[in-house]
């Protein structure tokens, strides 16, 4: 019996057979002006906007990574090295890929970051959410807060309305690792 789905599980046989159509027939550079070429483009562009679509965003919102991990350092790593005025706050139970990058800006840069507690099932503290967030604000710094939308390891699911509506009463912004969520 397999019982890790949430990390990775088995392709339906629509998609394998879709992968292979496009591995086999539509291999072309999207960015090529070629016919084949133009094909996969088209067929990029497709995916973005059913993406797009499920998730509720514009599709010129979908960046295309190799995963999560990427993803993630693309997101905050990205976000912070750009915009010093903010600092980082995110859990002790993110991914390791989050986790790594607040902890990369910590040691590379001048970017402060507070690692929020969790309760035995993994919800955040809201209060000591906005504690940081006023510490900051003091400080003169706005809050660059994550906060994963579901853990894989134990099934919590976070209130990420409310976290959204506290960073951005505070006029922060939230990355959300929502991964397993989808």
């Amino acid at each position: 019996m397999y019982l890790d789905n949430a990390a990775t599980t088995q392709p339906s046989s629509k998609v394998v057979e879709r992968i292979c159509e496009v591995m086999v027939d539509n291999y072309g550079n999207p960015s090529s002006i070629y016919k084949t070429g133009i094909k996969a483009h088209d067929m990029l562009e497709e995916a973005r906007q059913t993406i797009a679509e499920a998730i509720m965003v514009k599709p010129q919102e979908i960046i295309f990574t190799s995963g999560g991990s990427e993803s993630n350092n693309l997101a905050i790593k990205g976000f912070l090295f750009f915009h010093p005025s903010f600092a980082g706050i995110t859990t002790k139970i993110e991914h390791k890929s989050v986790i790594n990058s607040f902890k990369f800006m910590e040691n590379h840069t001048e970017t402060p970051v507070y690692y929020l507690d969790v309760d035995k099932n993994g919800f955040i503290d809201f209060k000591q959410l906005k504690k940081y967030i006023e510490n900051y604000y003091k400080k003169g710094l706005k809050p660059f807060v994550s906060v994963q939308f579901a853990n894989s390891e134990i099934g919590t699911i976070q209130d990420i309305g409310k976290v959204a509506e506290i960073v951005h009463d505070a006029n922060g912004i939230l990355h959300c690792d929502a991964v397993q969520m989808f």
